[in-house]
């Protein structure tokens, strides 16, 4: 726990659910629910979620230091290995590695651009939200209106 206190994390991987230090930042009027505290940080849910979203906040920022040499060099190594597949000439460790390649690939790309999402998710979850308290509010309206014609 006491690498993640000790790192500055950049502001735009900090995702809505994740507030930052408690002793320095007030949660968003948006964000809902009782908040714990694990280590300095003040996360919004269970203390089981909290962790989880250290550990995804500490993934991120260690896929966003990978250079763009490496990230390239596993770019060239999935794609010989995705030739090598699609040629039938695969080897059991070589799909291995390419499935450990592609996950790689990934946790670049999500410390990259996770925050983002988790921030679109989050806003796409609201959206839904409304939408459906506005078709529980139309459906109300509708059966008031019959009842309104009936007296």
């Amino acid at each position: 726990m006491s690498d993640i206190q000790n790192t500055t994390v950049p502001s735009n991987m900090i995702g809505s659910s994740l507030i930052g230090p408690a002793s320095s930042v007030t949660p968003p009027s948006s964000v809902s629910g009782r908040s714990t505290l694990v280590g300095d940080f003040e996360v919004q849910g269970s203390e089981t979620g909290a962790k989880q979203q250290i550990a995804r906040l500490t993934g991120r920022l260690n896929a966003s230091k990978v250079s763009d040499v490496e990230a390239k060099a596993l770019l060239e190594e999935r794609q010989q290995l995705v030739s090598k597949q699609l040629e039938g000439a695969i080897t059991k460790r070589e799909l291995a590695r390419l499935d450990y390649v592609r996950w790689s690939l990934d946790r670049i790309e999500d410390g990259k651009h996770g925050a983002v999402l988790d921030e679109l998710e989050s806003h796409i979850v609201n959206f839904e939200k409304i939408a459906s308290q506005l078709s529980r509010l139309n459906d109300d309206l509708s059966r008031a209106e019959k009842n309104k014609r009936r007296r």
